[in-house]
């Protein structure tokens, strides 16, 4: 006899359970379940009984459980990525071009007003410096929907109905992503929450901040030249640092 796997559904949405195929066809010839009763596999969307034994009479594999609430976020995803949502690696390095391009900035700023740091104080002066970071870009995203990273890459972020985030919202994204995407910037939680991040990202196709703020990350297709762009930002500022560091 086959595994008892398989359950059937009332109208009022009970079910019973669990049966083999055999005594499910069992209960249909005691006609005390029909050709229409709803089975499935416990967690599995319910068909007619008269489909799945057509399915089994051919020995086409039922499909194996798949959560419900999973199984809806993956097609809800899906119908995302039909309107070019942004993938996680394009996000992540738009963010790691503004974090490069402002620590840049920042360094030309010290040096040009001959401001040391001892290495000792490095790791809380970053912290501080990304802290700073949050509200800056709240000022690109309240302005125009992206910061230069995210221009580069051709993403922008909006809200639901398509205008621009208030300066006020924008903080607030800002500062949830600071929190929850990067663990404060201290490690190893940042590593952590990047990869929680990523990884809900990945099947969702939405961010914690995104979800709770109601905001979009709109992308459009972009061509070889500007990821050879961004390629090069990041070689050229490798190649600098190196050199720096070697006198």
């Amino acid at each position: 006899m086959s595994e008892k796997k398989w359950y059937t559904e009332e109208a009022d949405g009970a079910t019973t359970g669990p049966f083999s195929f055999e005594e499910l066809s069992g209960l249909v010839e005691k006609g005390e379940i029909d050709a229409e009763t709803l089975v499935g596999m416990q967690g599995q969307a319910k068909r007619p009984f008269s489909e799945v034994e057509k399915l089994t009479a051919q020995n086409i594999d039922y499909p194996s459980p798949i959560p419900r609430e999973k199984d809806a976020a993956h097609r809800l995803h899906r119908q995302k990525r039909g309107e070019n949502t942004p993938r996680p690696w394009r996000r992540f390095l738009a963010r790691m071009f503004d974090y490069t391009l402002y620590g840049f900035v920042l360094g030309i700023l010290f040096a040009l007003f001959d401001i040391s740091l001892a290495p000792q104080y490095w790791g809380i002066i970053g912290i501080g410096l990304i802290f700073l970071w949050t509200f800056i870009e709240a000022g690109f995203l309240s302005a125009c929907g992206k910061t230069p990273g995210k221009a580069l890459l051709r993403l922008k972020v909006l809200k639901k109905d398509g205008t621009n985030l208030s300066y006020l919202d924008a903080i607030n994204r800002s500062f949830s992503v600071w929190w929850l995407g990067l663990g404060a910037a201290i490690y190893p939680i940042s590593i952590v929450t990047m990869i929680v991040a990523c990884t809900k990202l990945s099947n969702l196709g939405e961010t914690t901040w995104d979800v709770k703020g109601g905001y979009e990350v709109k992308g459009k297709k972009i061509g070889v030249l500007r990821i050879l762009v961004t390629i090069l930002f990041f070689v050229i500022l490798l190649g600098l640092a190196s050199g720096g560091n070697s006198n």
